[in-house]
């Protein structure tokens, strides 16, 4: 625990197991993943474990809190949905596969990108996908939620946008790969690692694209009209404040 202005060190516990994922905080409780296939809710307030609960394979992406559930995606494709305060199960199914992207979700579903050549969306209460977008190859790129909008980068069609509720598809921006960082003034920018796009949210239509070589991580403290972080491979952290 780190004194929030200062980063002086004061506290520190220690969990019952190694956990993997970074931890969904539901109050005073922070929930994680473990490589042994538990989820594993942290009682801050005693440095205790609250409860724990099991799935086959390892849960090694981040965790994603769906309305008043955590959902989970291990190694093996295993899904699995927990009352985020309790830990009882509400909800399990599967994928043929893994992932190796972190979910996204909604308040009502839990969208993942596969190794098994879909895009899926998964309600904490259902035993199957509450809808599923077949592609050409393992997804590489996280999906991103926002106002009922799903956004991923799809092999065969670019970065693809999809209501979310039902998956069907709103627009498709060829060549454009990487994951969905914010909006700004109305435009969606998209980064892969190495070059950014700026997009139209409605069709998908391309403003800009720039290369930044360099630069190992772009982020945002807000999703729309944001502060914007660059972080350079050298270790040098550059905020970009937006124009009025």
């Amino acid at each position: 625990v780190l004194e929030l202005s200062t980063g002086e060190l004061t506290a520190r516990q220690p969990f019952s197991k190694t956990v993997s994922t970074g931890p969904v905080v539901v109050g005073n409780t922070l929930v994680f993943g473990t490589p042994s296939g538990q989820l594993l809710a942290h009682y801050l307030a005693q440095g205790v474990t609250l409860w724990g609960n099991m799935t086959e394979g390892a849960i090694e992406r981040n965790l994603a809190e769906v309305g008043g559930a955590v959902g989970a995606v291990s190694e093996t494709g295993r899904v699995v949905f927990v009352d985020k305060n309790a830990g009882t199960v509400l909800g399990r199914s599967r994928m043929y596969d893994g992932t190796d992207c972190d979910p996204a979700a909604s308040d009502s579903l839990m969208f993942i990108a596969g190794r098994d050549h879909s895009l899926y969306a998964f309600s904490p209460t259902g035993s199957k996908p509450a809808w599923r977008k077949r592609t050409s190859a393992p997804l590489r790129f996280s999906p991103v939620y926002h106002n009922g909008t799903v956004w991923c980068a799809l092999p065969d069609q670019g970065m693809t946008a999809l209501f979310a509720d039902s998956g069907t598809q709103r627009w498709a921006a060829p060549g454009v790969a990487g994951e969905v960082i914010g909006i700004r003034a109305g435009k969606l920018l998209v980064w892969d690692g190495s070059t950014a796009w700026l997009l139209d949210t409605e069709r998908g239509d391309v403003y800009e694209t720039a290369s930044l070589p360099g630069i190992g991580m772009l982020v945002t403290d807000k999703f729309e009209d944001g502060n914007l972080y660059a972080v350079s491979d050298l270790g040098i952290i550059v905020k970009l404040i937006p124009r009025s």
